[in-house]
């Protein structure tokens, strides 16, 4: 396998696990408001 070709798929799974990692914490800051509300 080329170097940068595993670089890049790697980066790639880090921003989609960033981006899973936000939505759940939208997600529960949602949830946070409903319960103060």
């Amino acid at each position: 396998m080329d170097e940068n070709k595993t670089k890049n798929k790697i980066k790639v799974l880090n921003v989609f696990q960033n981006e899973e990692l936000v939505k759940s914490k939208e997600k529960s800051q949602h949830f946070n408001k409903f319960e103060v509300c």
